[in-house]
């Protein structure tokens, strides 16, 4: 009887194949969609700091015409009392009270916007801080699946080599 040739030798099967890929393409895109977000809101943050600059001008620009007013006021008051005009004494003192006031708010508004840009400053810090950590467990994450497939691969072949000894 004529001897059958033996089926060309099979891998073994290794049940963890393609998982090492799956897992890092996963890895990869959890990745790239937090990057994403991070990249948007610091956007967003950037943004609004630029609005905050702008509006902080403004207000500056105003907070600086106040106080010369009250300046001027101040020494037109003193010339008033100087000229015995107490009326007119009377409606600039009267007057420089509106313009402190508004000094003080002014002031507020721009501790506030200060505090409101040193906040989004923080925030776009912590983000990228997190995103770059992230990035780092994730490339160590990917690393290991590496080299878990490298093991389990090299364990089927071992195993693939000792099914045919």
């Amino acid at each position: 009887a004529p001897k059958a040739t033996p089926p060309p030798p099979q891998p073994a099967y290794d049940p963890h194949d393609g998982t090492a890929q799956m897992d890092a393409r996963h890895a990869l895109e959890r990745l790239l969609a937090s990057e994403g977000a991070t990249q948007a809101t610091v956007r967003e943050l950037s943004g609004r700091q630029k609005e905050i600059v702008s509006r902080r001008q403004g207000l500056k620009q105003e907070l600086d015409a106040s106080r010369d007013a009250n300046s001027e006021a101040a020494a037109a008051q003193a010339e008033a009392s100087a000229t015995e005009d107490y009326e007119k004494a009377a409606t600039l003192a009267a007057g420089m009270a509106a313009l402190l006031l508004r000094v003080k708010e002014l002031d507020a508004e721009l501790r506030a916007l200060d505090g409101e840009y040193d906040a989004a400053e923080s925030r776009k810090l912590r983000l990228t801080r997190t995103h770059m950590a992230e990035a780092s467990s994730r490339q160590e994450a990917l690393g290991s699946c590496a080299r878990e497939r490298s093991a389990l691969s090299g364990a089927a072949s071992e195993a693939a080599a000792a099914a045919e000894a």
